[in-house]
Formats: C-alpha cells, structure tokens, sequence
C-alpha cells in the first residue's frame, strides 16, 4: 500500500540534512527552475518523474519546494539519483554525496501465498490474507458466503420452506413468481398470481382486495388461494374484482364474507360458486353479471342484500337456501332470464322491488312468513300469469303487480286490509277479483286498466279513496256495502260501462254518502247509472 507524507516535508528534509554528509557552501544560492537540467546531475523535473514513478504523490512544486529547502539549508545541491530505501522512504541523493530523506512513499509489494482467514459459511462472507515481506503490510481477499444446500422443498401455496443440509438452519420465504412458477423453488402455483391482499388482524386472516391495474384483463380463470403467508384468505373486499373479464372465478372453502359490489360488472362471468361459510351476498355483490346463468348458494346464506343479483340478464336459476331471513331491495331485478322462484318460509322480508322486471318470470312460490306484498315486489313481470299470496298476508304495497298485463289470477287471503296505489295497475289479462273482507283500504288506480267486468267492495270499504276505481274501462258492475259514507274525487272515473252499483244501505243512507265533485265523470259514459238499495233503485242520467 502506498503512503503519501506532505505535513512534515520541510522537517523531515532539516532532519535528513543533519543526518547526512551535507557539504558546506559559502551562501545558500537560489534553486535553479525545476526544469532547467544540470550539466553532471538530473534537473528537478526529471527527479520528481523519477520519484512519481517509484511512488511519489507529490506535485512537481512540492517536490521541487522540498529540494529548495535542503538547498537553503546546506548551499546549492544537484540531484544524484532518486531511490526508495529498504524502510520504503523516498532518498534524494546529491551529487555532493549528501541526501534528503522525503518520508515513506510505499513499497513495491512481495507478498507472500494467500492463507485461509476464515472459511466462508452458508450465510457469512469469508476471506483469505496475505502479507508483504518487504513492509509487512496485510491484504485481504473476500469470499462470498457458500448459500444454504437445499436438500428438498416444502411448499405451500405462498411460501416454501426447507432445512439446509450443512448448518440445519430452518429456512422459510415467499416464493417468487414468474408468471406463475416460482424461479427459486419450481413450484408451481395453482391458483391466480398477481392478486393483492389485506391483512384482517380480527380474524387473523387475509382479505383479496381491489386492485384493478388491467394487469388481469386478459384472464379468463381467476382462482383465489385458501391461504396468504400461511394464513387463511377469509374475505373478498369491497370491488375486488369489479369489472374484471374472467368468465370463471373460484373461490377457495376458507371465504366467510363477501364484500360490496364485489364481482360488480363482471360481464363475461358465467360460473361462480360460493363457498359453505359465507352468510351473507353483500349490497351489489353480483350487480351487472350479464353472462351469470347459474349460481350455487350454501345453506349458511341468511341475507341476499340489496341489488345483490340486479341486472344478471341470463340468470335463469336461483335455489334460495331455506335459512335466508332477508331479501334486499332490487336484489333480483331485471334477471329477465329468471323463470321461476321459491321463497322458502323462513323468508320474512323481502325489500321493494326485489322481483321486479323479472320479464321471463312464470312462477312463484312464496314465503309463508311474510306479512306484507313490498311496493313493486312484481313489477314488470309480464310473464306472471298467476300467484297465491301466503295467508299472513295483510298488505298488498303501491305497484306490487304494476304492468303483469298476462295475470290473470290472484287469491288475495283474508287478513290483507291495504291494497296499495297502482298494486295491479294495468293487469290487462285481470278480469276477475275477489277482495277479502278484511280489506279496509284500496289505493289510488288501484285497478287501473284491467279488464275485471265485476268487483265487490267489503263491508270495511267505509271510503272510495281518491281514483280508486278510475280507468276500469270494462267495469259494469259494482257492490258496496251499507258501511260507506264516502266517495272521493274521481273514485269512479273513466269507467264508462259501469251501469250498475249494489248498495247494501237504503236509498236514504245513499243519498247520505258524500260524494265529491267528479266522483263519476261522464265523459264516454255509454250508458246510464242505477243505484240497487235495499229499499229501491236510484238512477243517474248523465
């Protein structure tokens, strides 16, 4: 190794001088330019590349400073020769037989054999030594560690591990995938590369989590692993795999929970099944599945939620596990595919909409445990030719059977008091219908545009509500009970056959019922009104 000496220069010259055989001059001239060459020695330049070559670190000026001042210190001296002693110091010798030691410089290295320092390990770096005989300096030459001896792999699907053969250490890391083999362990992995997870400290587990880089597009199968860094993958998130292209995607039996709008727009998916623990299909999960033509639900299913299956245009079969409690809004709207239903019994809600739009939808077997027909449960389905409602049953909600233009039969059970607006709403193939006694309410365009010819009014009816009746343009008969005291605006308007009410009081307590203005329009009224009481016909002349 090279050594290089600067700060003690001038007192390493001054000491060099009184060691040496230095010969007296009269007056200390001054140094001739350092490349001015002598006549019987070197000139300065060409002593300084001598000594640069012997391993000198100086500058031309440096040394040449060095030269003036053992010159200032004994007279005018003419360089020699320029060598490196055995001590490995610079001697710039004169030719007046004196010197000037200039410092260690370095050594021209005879190094001895490389010996072993420390023998490298399957973790740890080794190396070899050797050492100058001219200086005694020691040089060290590294070595890598050796790397652990694989004597077989475990594998599972995120990790493998092994114990190495030469110093028993338990070695455990995540495989590293190209494409889908590992390029360190081989394996080769049989489930979906590139899927991002979430840590769940709850349940100690992992969730797949949304992240739609288009990295995907191209995959037609997707498998989700049973496990992460060797814990269980338990949970599908949020959007997970919303909009994603693959036809088919497999979830493992360790899923317990489905996020919202998870498989969202999955427009190509046709085949899905989900696993035994889950509970429940999330707001949205499936919303959007265009090609989904079937789906398997377990018997741990409870809650079928909000638009949960909305817009699955080619669903045609749906088995709702006995044990689901709850229907979610819209949850089957618009699966125009969808022929047919069972609503097992332990059904006892069911949101608004759920069925509507359900264009294909031919039949229906509904849940014993419900108590009320929801606003627009059927809407659209004109398919729908008939339906038996449960007998719990004691509200029909606003536009349950709304545009079912082909039913043609309903039994409504006793117990139901509520027939809600526009509940069969232009039923056009509904001629005929017989109302409960227990009904005490029918909403507005309640019958509105259907075909029924006869309609008795139970004795509850105390009041035509408001466009009760109205748009019954097939309607020639009507039978009221004694008990109604009023008939509001447009109760009976646009019914233009209707020639006939049965009122079950006297003709007194008809006169008595109050009647708004325009409770009978005549407008197209082919015919005139008679009003059967108990105790006489009244006539109405329009």
């Amino acid at each position: 190794m090279k050594k290089k000496v600067f700060s003690v220069i001038i007192s390493a010259v001054a000491a060099a001088a009184a060691l040496g055989a230095l010969s007296a001059c009269d007056s200390a001239a001054d140094a001739a330019p350092n490349d001015f060459p002598t006549d019987t020695g070197l000139s300065v330049k060409s002593a300084y590349e001598e000594a640069a070559s012997l391993g000198y670190g100086g500058t031309l000026d440096e040394f040449d400073a060095s030269l003036a001042a053992a010159s200032n210190s004994v007279g005018q001296l003419t360089v020699a020769n320029v060598r490196v002693n055995a001590d490995g110091n610079l001697i710039v010798s004169f030719t007046n037989g004196s010197y000037a030691n200039l410092g260690k410089i370095g050594c021209v290295h005879s190094y001895s054999a490389w010996s072993v320092g420390a023998a490298p390990t399957c973790a740890s770096l080794g190396y070899n030594v050797r050492t100058c005989s001219a200086c005694g300096e020691t040089d060290y030459e590294f070595l890598p560690a050796k790397g652990h001896t694989v004597a077989e792999y475990s594998h599972t699907q995120s990790m493998h591990s092994y114990f190495c053969s030469d110093c028993a250490t338990y070695i455990q890391e995540e495989h590293s995938f190209d494409d889908s083999v590992c390029n360190k362990c081989g394996y080769e992995a049989d489930y979906t590369v590139g899927l991002k997870y979430a840590y769940d400290e709850e349940t100690d587990g992992y969730s797949v989590e949304h992240n739609y880089t288009g990295k995907l597009d191209n995959i037609d199968k997707i498998v989700v692993p049973s496990e992460y860094r060797n814990k269980p993958v338990t949970k599908i998130g949020d959007n997970a795999f919303a909009n994603f292209k693959a036809s088919e995607i497999i979830l493992p039996d360790t899923i317990t929970e489905i996020g919202d709008s998870t498989f969202r727009s999955c427009k190509e998916l046709t085949k899905i099944t989900i696993p035994d623990e889950v509970t429940s299909i999330s707001e949205a999960a499936f919303f959007g599945c265009y090609e989904l033509s079937e789906i398997v639900l377990p018997d741990s299913i409870q809650i079928i939620g909000k638009q949960a299956f909305s817009r699955c245009l080619k669903l045609n079969n749906v088995d709702i596990p006995n044990g689901v409690t709850d229907i979610g809004i819209t949850a089957f709207a618009h699966c125009q595919s969808l022929t047919e239903i069972s609503i097992p019994d332990s059904v006892t809600e069911i949101g608004n909409g759920a069925f509507a739009g359900c264009i294909s939808l031919e039949r229906v077997k509904l849940s014993d445990g419900l108590t009320e027909i929801i606003r627009g449960l059927f809407q659209r389905c004109v398919a729908l030719t008939e339906i038996k409602l449960p007998d719990k049953i004691n509200k029909i909600g606003n536009s349950a059977f709304a545009y079912c233009r082909n039913l043609t039969a309903v039994e409504i059970p006793d117990g139901v008091t509520e027939i809600g607006d526009q509940a069969f709403a232009q039923c056009t193939a509904l001629s005929e219908l017989k109302l409960p006694k227990s009904l005490t309410h029918l909403g507005s365009l309640a019958l509105w545009d259907t075909k029924i010819t006869k309609l008795a009014l139970p004795d509850g009816v105390t009041t035509l509500s408001e466009r009760a009746l109205k748009g019954m343009p097939e309607l020639t008969e009507l039978t009221v009970g004694a008990g109604l005291t009023e008939i509001c605006a447009g109760a009976l308007a646009d019914c233009p056959k209707l020639n006939k009410i049965i009122f079950g009081g006297t003709t007194a307590e008809w006169k008595a019922v109050s009647k708004a203005s325009g409770w009978k329009t005549p407008d197209n009224i082919i015919t005139d009104l008679f009003v059967e009481c108990a105790d006489g016909t009244l006539e109405y002349i329009w």
